[in-house]
């Protein structure tokens, strides 16, 4: 996987289970290719991680987007149900948790998160 400067995450190599996140399983991909992701363009993605079937990137913003097997349920998806693979790259945790790093291993997923708390203003606290 590798970022661009204009927000474009390329993929290649093998993509059984999803774990290419371009919405099926068709195998190899010798060539990257890009994972086209509407949200990507709102923010900048800061970092990225693959596990052995499984990918996370994390935006500017503080989102986490996963992708690929969910056997364990490492994609920590809020659409994607526990044993489901992600076929394309899904928001993981919740809405007000700001993910600062994440690390995928073979079938977890660890991150570093921040809950932001807003009071009835709106306001952070």
């Amino acid at each position: 996987m590798t970022p661009k400067e204009n927000n474009q995450l390329f993929v290649c190599g093998y993509g059984g289970f999803n774990t290419l996140g371009l919405g099926d399983s068709s195998g190899n991909q010798p060539i990257p290719v890009i994972i086209h992701h509407n949200d990507w363009v709102k923010s900048k993605i800061t970092m990225l991680s693959a596990g052995q079937w499984h990918s996370c990137v994390v935006t500017q913003d503080g989102k986490a987007y996963t992708w690929g097997y969910n056997a364990q349920g490492q994609l920590a998806s809020t659409t994607v149900p526990l044993s489901e693979n992600g076929r394309v790259p899904s928001r993981a945790l919740n809405d007000d948790d700001f993910i600062t790093l994440a690390a995928c291993g073979s079938s977890s997923t660890i991150v570093v998160a921040s809950t932001i708390y807003k009071n009835t203003n709106g306001k952070m606290v």
